[in-house]
């Protein structure tokens, strides 16, 4: 049996609610100014900072506001305020924009900070850089928060100033980044609120990040485990293609009545009446349709079969997903499966793996659906949407 390069073990248990102690919240302001060739180049001009303690022993929560126009008087702000073994994050809406503009890197090698991680999918964004026991991480706010930052203010009820950069005077740019600092701070603060007073979870650097450990401090009831088998870890990702849309009509709608539909929490509502793989079993080679009948009325499987079908319904994915017909080989999971079975489609099986399987979500969507009814019927927005991005963000940590 091959494996890939890490150990087979249980999923741990979460035993703290660890919040960060010390935040920073940032935002800058650019002049645009166009080169030769036409293009635009950011240039800094002004920003704030919003420097978040929070209370801990004998200190209380403070807050402090500093206002800078030179790069140089933002880092100075920063390192003054690195504690020793305690990490610094710092956040703004759009880090990379935010980080760039104030030469992050330039400034952070010459302080002596290296760096320990980065990531950007263009979704998330995490710099962590450490320099002895100092150690700072950066963050975007729409890690948690994937929203404009004008419906993060109607949220939480201040609204996002309106500003013409072309004829703004400094006072009314100014005034313009310090409320959007603000916006993100007085989040911030709700969003914590909301984890310690509801008892949910530590603060993590993502919202599904957030939301795992929500599940395994409160809801984790049934051990999962975790394998290494690289051909069955290979099925497994054949298997997941991603989402599907279709267009059923092209071309002009006409003058006729049209309705958006939508499914209330569909990922939830999947989660909490399935069964989902707990524990690898094994691995087989070529066996027969009738086996794999008899498999999946006890397990959870992922297969490698060969289709043959009428219907658009089994997706392919090489440069793109397709849902083609005819006969062709794709990776299956076990719904997919069991509909595959029904219908007579499977001709032939390549590879299965089976694993153990039990209902392991319903705990968590129970309990974050009937927050999020309560906070509804309470009036609570903020902490409605909260739940709302902690129940569709969970199954991103599945994958």
């Amino acid at each position: 049996m091959s494996s890939i390069d890490r150990k087979a073990h249980a999923l741990r248990r979460e035993k703290t609610m660890t919040i960060p102690r010390y935040l920073m919240f940032v935002d800058t302001e650019t002049w645009a100014i166009k080169d030769n060739d036409g293009n635009i180049q950011q240039k800094f001009r002004l920003g704030w900072v919003c420097y978040y303690s929070r209370a801990h022993g004998r200190n209380k929560e403070n807050q402090e506001w500093f206002y800078f126009d030179t790069i140089n008087s933002f880092w100075e702000f920063v390192f003054d305020r690195c504690e020793p073994k305690q990490r610094l994050w710092i956040i703004a809406r759009n880090m990379v924009f935010d980080f760039t503009v104030l030469r992050g890197y330039e400034n952070l090698r010459r302080e002596g900070y290296k760096l320990r991680f980065f990531h950007n999918n263009g979704v998330s964004v995490i710099v962590n850089v450490r320099k002895g026991k100092h150690s700072i991480v950066f963050l975007d706010s729409m890690n948690w928060f994937p929203e404009a930052l004008y419906k993060t203010g109607e949220r939480i009820g201040i609204h996002k100033m309106k500003i013409d950069f072309e004829t703004c005077t400094t006072q009314e740019l100014k005034d313009y980044c310090r409320n959007d600092v603000l916006i993100e701070y007085e989040n911030f603060r709700k969003f914590i609120r909301f984890l310690e007073g509801n008892n949910i979870s530590r603060l993590c650097y993502t919202r599904a990040s957030t939301a795992m450990a929500a599940y395994l401090l409160r809801h984790y009831h049934t051990t999962i485990y975790i394998h290494n088998n690289a051909e069955a870890i290979k099925l497994e990702r054949d298997s997941y293609k991603g989402g599907r849309v279709e267009c059923f009509y092209i071309g002009s709608p006409g003058y006729e009545s049209y309705y958006a539909l939508d499914v209330n929490s569909l990922y939830p509502y999947v989660m909490q009446n399935n069964l989902y793989p707990v524990k690898y079993i094994h691995i087989e080679k070529e066996i027969t349709v009738k086996a794999l009948r008899s498999y999946i009325k006890q397990y959870a499987v992922v297969a490698r079969v060969r289709i043959k079908t009428n219907e658009p319904v089994y997706a392919v994915k090489k440069e793109r997903t397709i849902f083609p017909i005819g006969e062709f080989e794709t990776t299956l999971s076990t719904p997919e499966i069991k509909y595959a079975l029904e219908h007579g489609h499977i001709k032939q099986v390549y590879n299965c793996v089976k694993y153990e399987q039990a209902n392991i979500f319903s705990s968590y969507v129970k309990t974050f659906y009937g927050f999020r009814r309560d906070f509804a019927s309470a009036g609570v927005a903020v902490y409605e949407q909260l739940c709302k991005y902690l129940l569709n963000s969970f199954y991103v940590c599945l994958l």
